[in-house]
């Protein structure tokens, strides 16, 4: 989104963000900044991190799974995936065949039933 009025930033606080405006008065605006923390914890390589935003924060949609797979993190993705296709492809990209297996026969049953 942008701003009718430029702000300048000067400092980030966890979740808070401390800027001024043109007439120099002091702003604070509350930001989200799950999915920044979620991919540095990615590029720093806390695995531990990830898995725990994975679990307990709101981070979901393609553009996450996306992220994770051009990353090289299909095994991260499929934890956000439930549809079985999707879900099938990235047990395979990352190896993982007990979860694939479930997701074909989950889609085997699919098209029996259909």
């Amino acid at each position: 989104r942008t701003l009718d009025n430029p702000l300048y930033a000067q400092r980030v606080v966890k979740d808070q963000l401390f800027c001024l405006d043109r007439e120099a008065r002091a702003r604070v605006l509350s930001i989200d900044t799950t999915e920044a923390r979620f991919k540095l914890a990615l590029a720093t390589k806390r695995y531990g991190q990830v898995m725990k935003m994975v679990r307990h924060s709101r981070l979901c949609g393609r553009a996450i799974v996306a992220y994770l797979q051009s990353k090289g993190f299909p095994e991260v993705a499929l934890h956000f995936v439930r549809e079985p296709r999707t879900r099938f492809r990235l047990a395979l990209a990352c190896g993982n065949i007990e979860a694939a297996m479930e997701c074909a026969f989950t889609l085997e049953q699919a098209a029996g039933e259909g």
